[in-house]
């Protein structure tokens, strides 16, 4: 019986300091809430420049056509509703009207994506506008955005590199 003596009186101060750590280990410190995610909700007017404007097979001589000439100034609006970090609404390129859909992401900037069509004498120009990365500061937003033309079974297309001039919350 004199032997279990000690291993009796030590379990007590092992579960103590167990204890002890393990309240230090998981902290006392409240939980931290998230970062406040970047408000891109509302209607917007602008303007945006053409970069570039790149075409290929049967597109080419589209970008002049079209009117897609560098340094071009083109008008553009957006309306946004925004729940989260989930940014849907409507984008308006012109005469191109299309659903955008988006994400905050944690560096506040807004990236999405838009899809488009316009009917010209029988076939459907579909128009992708993609890349958008665009930063609000204050009620003007910055950034840049592709745009993607083509026609089911045609080769080819042509890509408008664009960078929003001014686009303001109204």
């Amino acid at each position: 019986m004199h032997s279990l003596q000690p291993r009796l009186t030590l379990r007590p101060l092992l579960v103590t300091i167990l204890l002890i750590a393990f309240s230090y280990a998981c902290g006392s410190g409240s939980p931290t809430s998230p970062a406040p995610v970047a408000n891109f909700q509302g209607q917007y007017t602008g303007t945006y420049s053409v970069a570039s404007c790149t075409e290929t097979a049967a597109y080419v001589g589209f970008c002049a056509s079209a009117g897609f000439t560098n340094s071009i100034v083109l008008p553009i609006a957006l309306s946004l509703t925004q729940n989260q970090s989930t940014v849907t609404g409507t984008l308006t390129l012109g005469a191109l009207t299309g659903s955008f859909s988006g994400a905050v992401q944690t560096a506040g900037n807004l990236t999405g994506s838009a899809t488009m069509s316009l009917p010209i004498q029988g076939l459907t120009v579909l128009t992708n506008v993609a890349g958008w990365n665009t930063t609000i500061s204050g009620s003007s937003m910055n950034g840049t955005f592709t745009i993607a033309f083509t026609i089911s079974g045609v080769p080819g297309g042509a890509n408008v590199a664009a960078t929003i001039i001014q686009l303001v919350r109204s």
